[in-house]
C-alpha cells in the first residue's frame, strides 16, 4: 500500500467567521503560502472578486483562496449573502524509521472546488463554528475531527462524481422519453423499474442531472410548449391546454400562472404589440421572452445605418405604425424623432449584462414576470449543464479562441465579457493559467495556441474554414460557429448551453 495512505493530518485552526453580506466584504490580507483560506456559501448569490478574476458564488459553492493574491472581496449580487470563512494551517505526519516526520501540507486545490458533498461540508462548517465560538480547549478534538472530515470531503469526489455509467445512460433515456411523451400520463416509478433502477435512486439521479424532479421536468416541458402555442398560433386556451396534456383548462391556467407569473390570457395579450427593433441583440431578448417573429420589425442595414451621423428613414417606421420602438444607446441621436412615432425605449448595450438587457426589455413591454420565469428556467438548465460537463471534464482546462480564414487568431481571456463570462463564470470551467487577468490576446499563428497548455480547445471558425491548419494542436479540439457563442444575449446564452453540453458533456466514465 502506498505510504501516503497512512498519512495523518494535523491542523492549526486560526480563524472562522459567519458573515451576513449585504454589499461587499473584503477578506483580510494573507500571503502565508501554508495557510488554507476557504469561503463556503450558505445562502444567497454573489461574486468573489480578485485582482484577476470574478467568480460566481451560490449556495453550496466552496472556494479555496490562492495565497499571495490579495485582496479578495465577496460581493452580494441580489439580496443578502451568507458565508462561512475559515483559515487553518495543515500538516501531514508519518514515520521515517524510528522518527516521526512533520511536513507542511496546504490544500492542493484552488478556486471553486467541484463535486463536493454539500451536506457534509455544511455540517463540518456548522461544527467548526460551534467549536470556535465555544473557545474551549475541550473542543480541540472536535475541531481536529471536523477539519479532517472537511479535508477529505474537498479532496475526495462527492457522490455525484461516483454516479455509475449505467445510471447516467438511464437518466438520459428517460429524459428523452419525457421530451417525446410529455403530454401523456404514466407512472414514473415503472419507467425506472423497467430500466433496472430503484425509484429512490432514479429520482435523486434525475434531479442531479436536470435540477428538476421528474414531475417538475414534465410540467416545464408542457409550459414551454404552451408558451409557443400561445405566441404563434390562433388557439383558444382550452385547445392549448389539451394540446400540452391538460384536460382541465382551469387547472392548466393555474399551473401556467404559477410558473410564468401571468395567466395564459394575459400572456397572449402581452404578445400582440408590434415592435420595431433597431438592434439584433434586442431581437434575441424579445424572442427569449416569447414575442413571435411576425410581431417584430427588425430593420435591415439598408433601412438603419450604423453611422450615428446618418439620417434615419422615418417613412418605413411610420408606415408600420408600431406600438413600441426599441433601440440601444447608438440610437440616442434619433430619440426625439422616434418618440414622435411611437413610445421609444433605449436599452444600454455596453454598460449592462445580457441579464440586465432582458429585464429592461421585459419592463418595456410589460412582461417582467415572464422574464423572471425565463431566468429561473435558464438557471436550472445552467445547473444541469454544469453537472453534466463537470462529470465529463472534471478539473481539466478549457481555452476558447476565434480563428479567421486568413490565419489570425484571437484568444479569449478569463475576463472577456461574452465568452469568459459564459465558460468561466456561468459554467465554472477551469481556465488555463496564462489567460487569467486579461480579456483577449491576438496571435499570428494557430500553432501558438499550444503555448497555453489547455486540455481542451474550443475554436470558433468561419464557414469555409480549412481545418487542416489545426493539425498539431495539443489537447482535444472542438470546432464551433461564431453563433451562439459570440452573441451576447439571453437567446445566445440559452443556445450556447445546449451546444456546450453536446460538446463537453458526452464523455463516458
Amino acid at each position: 500500500m502506498d505510504r501516503g495512505a497512512w498519512n495523518c493530518y494535523a491542523f492549526d485552526f486560526v480563524d472562522m467567521q459567519l458573515k451576513q453580506i449585504s454589499e461587499v466584504w473584503t477578506l483580510r490580507t494573507n500571503s502565508d503560502p501554508g495557510m488554507n483560506r476557504l469561503v463556503f456559501v450558505v445562502s444567497g448569490e454573489g461574486e468573489l472578486c480578485a485582482s484577476d478574476a470574478r467568480i460566481r458564488l451560490e449556495a453550496g459553492s466552496l472556494f479555496v483562496c490562492r495565497p499571495g493574491l490579495n485582496p479578495y472581496a465577496v460581493r452580494a449580487v441580489r439580496g443578502g449573502l451568507a458565508i462561512y470563512y475559515i483559515e487553518f494551517a495543515s500538516a501531514k505526519t508519518y514515520r521515517q524509521g524510528r522518527q516521526w516526520a512533520v511536513e507542511e501540507c496546504p490544500l492542493p486545490v484552488q478556486g471553486i472546488v467541484q463535486n463536493i458533498p454539500v451536506p457534509i461540508v455544511r455540517r463540518c462548517m456548522e461544527t467548526l463554528y460551534e467549536c470556535w465560538n465555544a473557545g474551549s480547549e475541550a473542543e480541540a478534538h472536535r475541531v481536529q475531527a471536523g477539519l479532517t472530515e472537511l479535508w477529505q470531503s474537498i479532496l475526495t469526489p462527492g457522490a455525484d462524481a461516483k454516479e455509475p455509467q449505467a445510471s447516467q445512460a438511464v437518466i438520459r433515456s428517460i429524459q428523452d422519453y419525457f421530451d417525446e411523451h410529455y403530454t401523456e400520463t404514466f407512472p414514473v416509478e415503472e419507467l425506472a423499474y423497467a430500466r433496472g433502477m430503484k425509484p429512490t435512486s432514479f429520482f435523486q439521479s434525475f434531479k442531479r442531472s436536470t435540477s428538476l424532479s421528474p414531475l417538475q421536468y414534465i410540467t416545464a416541458k408542457r409550459i414551454e410548449k404552451a408558451r409557443e402555442l400561445l405566441a404563434t398560433r390562433d388557439m383558444k386556451i382550452k385547445e392549448v391546454s389539451k394540446a400540452v396534456g391538460y384536460t382541465d383548462a382551469y387547472y392548466f391556467s393555474r399551473i401556467f400562472k404559477s410558473a410564468v407569473g401571468v395567466s395564459p390570457v394575459e400572456y397572449m395579450q402581452s404578445l400582440r404589440k408590434t415592435i420595431v427593433v433597431l438592434n439584433p441583440f434586442l431581437w434575441a431578448g424579445l424572442t427569449a421572452l416569447g414575442i413571435p417573429g411576425d410581431r417584430m420589425v427588425v430593420l435591415s442595414k439598408e433601412e438603419h445605418s450604423e453611422d450615428p451621423a446618418a439620417e434615419l428613414d422615418l417613412a418605413p417606421l411610420r408606415a408600420r405604425q408600431p406600438d413600441l420602438i426599441l433601440g440601444s444607446e447608438k440610437e440616442a441621436v434619433w430619440y426625439d424623432v422616434l418618440a414622435e412615432i411611437a413610445s421609444t425605449r433605449l436599452i444600454p448595450y455596453k454598460r449592462q449584462s445580457w441579464k440586465e438587457h432582458l429585464i429592461q426589455l421585459a419592463a418595456a413591454i410589460g412582461m417582467e414576470e415572464v422574464a423572471g420565469y425565463w431566468m429561473r428556467s435558464y438557471e436550472r438548465k445552467a445547473a444541469a449543464v454544469r453537472h453534466r460537463i463537470h462529470q465529463s471534464l472534471r478539473n481539466e482546462t478549457v481555452l476558447a479562441a476565434r480563428i479567421w480564414r486568413h490565419g489570425r487568431v484571437r484568444v479569449f481571456g478569463e475576463q472577456r465579457r461574452k465568452v469568459g463570462d459564459f465558460l468561466y463564470r456561468e459554467l465554472r470551467l477551469n481556465a488555463p493559467a496564462r489567460i487569467r487577468g486579461f480579456a483577449f490576446e491576438e496571435l499570428d499563428s494557430v500553432g501558438k495556441l499550444n503555448d497555453y497548455e489547455a486540455d481542451h480547445l474550443l475554436l470558433f471558425t468561419e464557414p469555409g474554414f480549412d481545418a487542416g491548419c489545426l493539425h498539431g494542436l495539443k489537447g482535444k479540439v472542438y470546432q464551433a460557429g461564431e453563433y451562439p457563442w459570440l452573441h451576447y444575449s439571453a437567446l445566445g446564452h440559452e443556445k450556447a448551453l445546449a451546444e456546450a453540453v453536446e460538446l463537453f458533456g458526452k464523455r463516458e466514465f
